[in-house]
């Protein structure tokens, strides 16, 4: 899949489009109404670009470190935040999965308890590299493409969420693949302004349609077969809109937050209890929408700090697994 090598190698936008992304989870995460709009591809995006920065073969070994090490790291730190080890924290730890049954059904068990909900993001996206390996050496990867997407419909019929994602990851390989295909085609490069717009128009179109999404419980909304155009060509536009905004000062800003939207997206739960809480405890006649802008600005503003140490932690962490597993190589 991987054979174009003129491809331009600057990824400052890719950093501009994770800002920009964050972002979006934060808001969705803090006042859901205000991001409907992005519902079909504010999670899918991360999984293109993780596909369009992938030209190399995919190494399970250092998935483990960019993916899993941080979920245990990030799991034990939020159990200590909360002070809460029990023993349902330890299977959600397990499991990686919000809850075992999809929304709606009664009597739930809900696992993440801690504020570790965004943590599915990390296991889910591990088994999705794993999966999307065999595609990049395959001479006809949209076959298995097809594939994944008829198991992914079979399994959404499943009557439990299946830990670690392993029913929703055959779809956000497919999105891996998605990315690494934008950049062998160069497309971000083709989208010129009468495209743009026209994919706007597309986009606009298709979320009328699409309904409630959250791919962290196999909520695809009305069909997935509106979820996935819309996936893509909403995550192709905001890719798009980063090409442009990439070497202005807000450019600047929204890198600086991309570089470190892993940390922030696995922390910002408890940042956004507190800051809910307090403004509650306010009692102020705001409207709520204008109430979360102020938490989003306030959950960023706090957790990027926190998440530059914890990045440099978890570069600590991995150059350590390294050197230990080269010394025993050796």
């Amino acid at each position: 899949m991987i054979k174009n090598t003129k491809i331009h190698t600057h990824f400052g936008f890719i950093d501009v489009a994770k800002g920009l992304g964050i972002i979006l989870v934060v808001c969705s995460h803090v006042y859901h109404q205000l991001m409907d709009w992005a519902l079909p591809f504010f999670i899918p995006l991360f999984f293109i670009i993780s596909g369009y920065c992938t030209t190399r073969k995919v190494s399970i070994s250092g998935k483990f470190k960019k993916l899993i090490l941080p979920y245990i790291l990030f799991t034990i730190l939020l159990m200590t935040v909360y002070l809460d080890f029990k023993p349902i924290n330890f299977i959600g730890f397990v499991y990686s999965r919000w809850c075992l049954f999809p929304l709606g059904t009664e009597s739930n068990i809900l696992f993440f308890r801690i504020g570790n909900g965004p943590l599915w993001f990390l296991t889910s996206m591990f088994v999705a590299f794993i999966l999307f390996k065999p595609l990049q050496s395959n001479k006809m990867p949209w076959l298995i493409v097809a594939c994944y997407l008829v198991v992914t419909y079979a399994l959404s019929f499943l009557p439990i969420l299946l830990p670690w994602s392993l029913d929703t990851a055959f779809l956000m390989a497919v999105f891996i693949f998605v990315g690494s295909f934008f950049r062998e085609k160069m497309l971000m490069e083709q989208i010129s302004l009468p495209i743009f717009i026209g994919l706007t128009i597309i986009y606009s179109m298709l979320t009328i349609y699409c309904g409630k999404i959250n791919l962290s419980v196999r909520l695809y909304g009305t069909s997935l077969l509106f979820l996935l155009p819309a996936a893509v060509i909403g995550s192709s536009l905001l890719m798009k809109l980063s090409v442009i905004i990439d070497g202005t000062q807000i450019g600047h800003i929204l890198q600086r937050v991309g570089i470190h939207s892993l940390p922030i997206f696995c922390i910002q739960m408890p940042f956004i209890q507190l800051f809910r809480s307090f403004f509650s405890a306010l009692n102020i006649g705001i409207h709520p929408a204008i109430i979360g802008v102020f938490v989003v600005f306030l959950v960023l503003f706090a957790t990027y700090p926190i998440a530059i140490v914890l990045n440099i932690m978890l570069d600590f962490m991995k150059k350590h697994l390294s050197i230990r597993q080269t010394s025993e190589i050796r």
